[in-house]
């Protein structure tokens, strides 16, 4: 039997109803009294007992709220807004977002009421988390949060006023525009760079005076740099590099420019055994040298022996000469005699 049921039948019994006693006076106070009853024994069965667990709410499941994780977390916020009479609003999403790729910048206008740039915060790549940003600055009524030089698509960059307290974060505003990240350096190639080597350049690798000149040339314009002066400068550096790499070093044969026969002996001070008019001396001359060119033995008689005394500079001159036999000995100056 309901409450309602119940009061009725108390009425009936003391008679307050149509067709009961006239004088009602103290009826109404039983009345009164089984009332009180009444609803004291219904409040057991009718008011309904709040469960022992919880099961969390998440944000927003039931409007614009925060997420609760607990029965007391739910009734502070509850009761918060009963007691103070305010309806807590979910913040509007910023408006007017920009794109700044080159300086590698997101910002958007000021949410009323939210002044400061740590009461927003950014989300950057598509699964990350929002985070209130330390470089953010708030200038001219807008926000900006630099330093996003990572390559972002279109959407994986928003912002929004933070959540605090009761009130849940507000709505996001994201970029509309890519972010490119990083530009790639441009690298220059070199123009055709050519190179020819020098007769200093034979010198330097081979020797002075060993290798006579060549012609070599190379070019180059593959080389790379950051600006293309550097390129050239690079291609011309490796063309250079390709010709001295293609230098050949040679030693030339002895040279002998000077023949000393019987007909000059006197002059260059050579004595010659019998026979001699059969031999012939050849040996390179040396500019600068300190004395006569050379003097020399030459002994025939028990072999082809030979003696030659000349000054420090031919050492290592090339000698040849021809004996009696025909045959043409070859070697050179050697400790200044030989």
């Amino acid at each position: 039997m309901t409450r309602a049921q119940l009061k009725q039948l108390a009425r009936i019994v003391i008679k307050v109803v149509a067709g009961g006693p006239t004088d009602v006076t103290r009826g109404q106070e039983l009345i009164r009294l089984f009332d009180a009853l009444i609803d004291s024994a219904a409040l057991g069965t009718e008011i309904p007992t709040i469960p022992s667990s919880f099961t969390p709410i998440t944000a927003n499941q039931y409007g614009q709220h925060p997420a609760f994780t607990t029965q007391a977390g739910l009734n502070a916020y509850v009761l918060g807004i009963i007691t103070t009479g305010l309806f807590i609003t979910q913040p509007a999403a910023p408006t007017g977002a920009l794109v700044d790729d080159v300086g590698n910048t997101f910002s958007h206008n000021l949410v009323g009421g939210f002044d400061s740039a740590s009461d927003y915060e950014l989300r950057t790549g598509s699964t990350a988390v929002y985070t209130v940003r330390n470089t953010a600055y708030v200038q001219n009524g807008r926000v900006y949060y630099p330093g996003l030089s990572a390559a972002y698509a279109i959407g994986e960059v928003s912002a929004r006023v933070t959540a605090s307290g009761a009130r849940p974060a507000g709505g996001a505003v994201s970029n509309a525009q890519a972010f490119t990240g990083p530009a790639a350096p441009t690298v220059y190639t070199s123009m055709p760079q050519s190179y020819t080597v020098t007769q200093v350049d034979i010198d330097t690798k081979c020797g002075a005076g060993t290798t006579s000149f060549q012609a070599i040339t190379r070019t180059n314009n593959t080389a790379t740099g950051d600006t293309q002066p550097n390129a050239n400068a690079a291609g011309l550096a490796a063309a250079k590099d390709e010709a001295l790499a293609a230098i050949v070093c040679t030693v030339p044969p002895p040279n002998y420019n000077t023949e000393v026969n019987d007909s000059i002996r006197e002059a260059a001070g050579i004595a010659f055994s019998p026979g001699s008019s059969t031999v012939r001396a050849l040996f390179n001359a040396i500019p600068g040298a300190n004395a006569a060119p050379i003097s020399m033995v030459v002994t025939l008689g028990g072999g082809p022996a030979s003696y030659f005394d000349m000054p420090g500079e031919y050492a290592g001159q090339g000698l040849s000469f021809f004996g009696a036999d025909g045959q043409r000995y070859e070697t050179t100056f050697i400790n200044g005699s030989r």
